[in-house]
């Protein structure tokens, strides 16, 4: 538990210090994000931030680790039309500031880290300044103090960068009223602290995951020190359970954000010890278990037995009390609250360890603040109030799915709050998963309610698959772009088997790999309405292409397939040529950025002699030379259904380029050939051009008559 900050005395340059803190912190976030709403109107921000130039742009900055995972789900939530600037900080506004709102370094200093002249007064060296103002006055934090002469100083050269981002009179106005009014000093140490977050770089995993490791290790070797006996192998043992811990830390984002806070490092150690490195299979089950270790160290400082009864239970009455404090505060934005809130447990809740304290220093109306460990404990027990109450009848699962406050407000509590239903009452977590499809049907909640019934997963149980297929038979939209979500495959599959209403999947950009591929298959050989299949950017392999082309070999329905970037090489190829050769309904099939090579274009080669159906192929990008194309050439001499090949971006010359000129010769039916950046010596493309016209596509920027992806 946090201990509470010292009594400080406030002074004329400490009071400075704070408000040129509050200064940067407040006025300067609200600057900085009205210049990004002005950018990326808040009706447009999930759009923007879904499609280029933004999206790769911000992927990029992720798979370089400049875009850490908490930043990526505030930009990507489960709910896509939620995400909002006003849940940016400071540090992220910035960054998509510099990196996706078409700004450059000013053009005075072309750089993002030198301080502009005084004559650059563009939005850049306007955000270049508060950068440099704020690592300034931090400089000063080792004495909290700014002494006069400095504070004007700094003051007008802050205010003005502020206003020079086209703030405007009302935040001269909250200016010149910040520099007036009088400090509250049981703020001061906030802001203090908000700046130094705000300066500071963010934890990288990589230490948490070795402090795990050494708390691990630290307890065996003190366990060994005081045990006269010595078991061989225990060492390895204790390192097994520090690599386990390790993997479901990399493995799990939604962990990563709790790892933060070195109290929570500590009871995910104790967890994987108790478990011996196995986990509960949901985040709830997780979560429920941390709480158990928590009120057991309670019950063992207080000198109470400890067995095996259900703490939860026993302390029933307190953690719901504790839940309702908590729901009011997530609905009000606030994890904070007062002592007189508890009521009748002041005298316990206060030590299970959940909650932080901090003494208020008014002398007029004393009182102790509480705020919580963790945002995530506080969902928690808002999620353990409202399944009490669903459990005891005084809410409906319709009507809290039907409250729209909290159905796009409290997606992690509604998570939890699945979870622990699936375990207390089935038809009830049953009754609140139907009701949720019902809000899917009517908005993009679908990646929220698959989590849900993800949560209500338990060991040895196939409710959480009755779930997903009850899911997907209430399920009544058309299309679903779930793309960028991390979701469960089986899950979605479950689903896929009752649903009779879905035409066209997006599921690109979710790492199923091949066993992702695997479950989909098994919804593909039973599904008949699902026509469009969206699957790049999931690592699927050459095993995710032979399941996929067993897929094809049954399924009658499905006339588009993207499988973009999904490195299928060679043997992904072969065998996908193969169930061509007898599938007649695919019609788009898109293989960009696999490295299919030269092996993998010759069997799809000899697949296009036997089918009569496929109208679109592109084989961008896929590392392919003469041999290649020359075994394509030969296919579209034979083809006749075939009306676009894509071939940009691979290796080939002029006698891969004198092979395509004869088939065309032959070939009546293939209307575009793409072969964009191909290598070919200068005249080649310019007389391909002219003997076979606009059959011949040079210009990266066309965009084909279909919906065929384009090697971007």
């Amino acid at each position: 538990m946090a201990s509470a900050a010292p009594p400080f005395a406030s002074t004329k340059e400490t009071t400075n210090y704070v408000r040129l803190c509050r200064l940067l912190v407040d006025v300067g976030y609200q600057a900085l994000r009205d210049r990004f709403d002005i950018i990326h109107p808040p009706t447009a921000l999930h759009e923007d931030l879904t499609r280029p130039p933004a999206h790769p742009t911000l992927q990029s900055l992720k798979k370089k680790r400049i875009l850490n995972s908490v930043q990526w789900q505030k930009l990507y939530p489960t709910i896509r039309s939620s995400v909002s600037s006003a849940n940016f900080d400071i540090p992220l506004l910035i960054l998509l500031l510099k990196n996706i709102c078409g700004l450059s370094p000013p053009a005075s200093t072309g750089s993002w880290d030198a301080l502009p002249p005084a004559s650059d007064v563009s939005t850049e060296a306007n955000i270049v300044r508060i950068i440099y103002y704020r690592d300034n006055v931090y400089g000063h934090a080792y004495k909290a103090s700014v002494d006069d002469q400095t504070f004007k100083s700094y003051w007008e050269d802050i205010s003005n960068a502020l206003l020079g981002l086209g703030a405007g009179a009302s935040y001269g106005a909250a200016i010149n009223q910040l520099k007036a009014e009088d400090m509250d000093p049981d703020m001061e140490e906030h802001y203090k602290e908000l700046l130094k977050e705000w300066k500071k770089d963010d934890d990288s995993t990589k230490d948490k995951v070795e402090e795990m490791e050494g708390m691990i290790m630290i307890k065996k070797r003190k366990e060994e020190e005081d045990s006269s006996k010595e078991e061989p192998g225990e060492m390895e043992k204790e390192g097994d359970l520090a690599q386990k811990l390790k993997d479901k830390l990399i493995n799990d984002e939604r962990l990563k954000e709790l790892f933060a806070n070195p109290l929570n490092t500590a009871l995910l150690c104790l967890i994987c010890e108790e478990f011996q490195g196995k986990f509960p299979d949901s985040i709830t089950q997780l979560y429920v278990e941390i709480v158990q270790c928590v009120l057991r160290r309670y019950r063992k400082k207080k000198g109470l037995p400890v067995n095996n009864e259900d703490l939860i239970e026993v302390y029933k009455t307190q953690l719901k009390h504790l839940g309702s404090i908590a729901l009011h505060g997530l609905r009000e934005d606030n994890m904070y609250f007062t002592d007189k809130q508890l009521g009748n447990h002041m005298s316990d809740l206060p030590g299970f360890g959940f909650l932080s304290v901090q003494r208020g220093s008014s002398k007029l109306r004393p009182c102790t603040y509480y705020g919580f460990m963790h945002k995530s404990f506080q969902e928690f027990f808002a999620a353990y109030f409202l399944c009490c109450q669903l459990l005891s009848g005084e809410i409906s699962p319709e009507g809290l799915a039907a409250d729209d406050r909290d159905f796009r407000k409290l997606k992690q509590v509604l998570l939890f709050t699945c979870g622990m239903l699936a375990t207390q009452s089935e038809e009830t977590a049953e009754a609140l998963i139907k009701s949720i499809a019902t809000q899917v049907n009517e908005g993009d909640f679908a990646a929220f309610a698959l989590g849900c019934i993800g949560e209500c997963q338990k060991e040895q149980s196939d409710f959480h698959v009755e779930l997903a297929r009850t899911f997907g038979s209430f399920l009544r939209l058309t299309e679903l772009d779930l793309s960028h979500y991390n979701l469960n495959a089986a899950t979605l599959a479950e689903a896929l088997k009752t649903n009779t209403t879905l035409t066209e999947l997006d599921l690109s950009n979710n790492n199923l790999n091949a066993a992702g591929a695997a479950a989909l298959v098994e919804a593909l050989n039973t599904n008949t309405t699902l026509t469009v299949l969206h699957l790049s950017n999931n690592n699927l392999n050459a095993a995710g292409a032979a399941a996929l082309a067993e897929a094809l070999n049954t399924n009658t329905t499905l006339t588009v397939l993207h499988l973009s970037n999904n490195n299928l090489n060679a043997a992904g190829a072969a065998a996908l040529a193969e169930a061509l050769k007898m599938n007649t309904t695919l019609t788009v099939l898109g293989l960009p950025r696999n490295n299919l090579n030269d092996a993998g274009a010759a069997a799809l080669a000899e697949a296009l002699k036997m089918n009569t159906t496929l109208t679109l192929l592109d084989l961008s990008v896929n590392n392919l030379n003469d041999a290649g194309v020359a075994a394509l050439a030969e296919a579209l001499k034979t083809n006749t259904t075939l009306t676009l090949l894509g071939l940009s971006i691979n290796n080939l010359n002029d006698a891969g380029a004198a092979a395509l000129a004869e088939a065309l010769n032959v070939n009546t039916t293939l209307s575009q050939l793409l072969l964009f950046n191909c290598g070919f010596s200068r005249t080649i493309p310019n007389e391909l051009r002219e003997e076979h016209g606009s059959r011949i596509v040079l210009n990266s920027k066309l965009k084909p008559p279909s919906p065929i992806s384009s090697p971007s």
